[in-house]
């Protein structure tokens, strides 16, 4: 049972870390489409759109792996946590009534 548990762990985490990477491609992709339609030129090694309509601006997507595991990881830990309250507030109340 627990060798089950530990897997599912390692199985969800891997899952969150796709996730995770797909999110900033995608953003990335969304990011560079908008800068090219902005009339710029998208500078992926520097992170940076040059020669756009409104001037030069920083890309968001070019920022560390952590920090976008940062910002999609926390609120679905705080999610998670108060899932777990809650649930286990609702087995002690019905505990009798099942």
């Amino acid at each position: 049972m627990r060798a089950r548990g530990i897997s599912l762990f390692v199985l969800r985490a891997m899952a969150f870390l796709a996730f995770v990477s797909l999110c900033r491609k995608f953003f990335s992709f969304g990011e560079v489409d908008a800068c090219i339609d902005d009339g710029g030129v998208a500078d992926t090694i520097l992170g940076v759109c040059t020669d756009a309509r409104h001037g030069q601006w920083q890309m968001v997507s070019g920022g560390s792996y952590l920090s976008w595991l940062t910002s999609l990881g926390l609120p679905a830990i705080i999610v998670l946590a108060a899932y777990a309250l809650v649930h286990k507030w609702l087995l002690l109340r019905n505990k009798g009534s099942a």
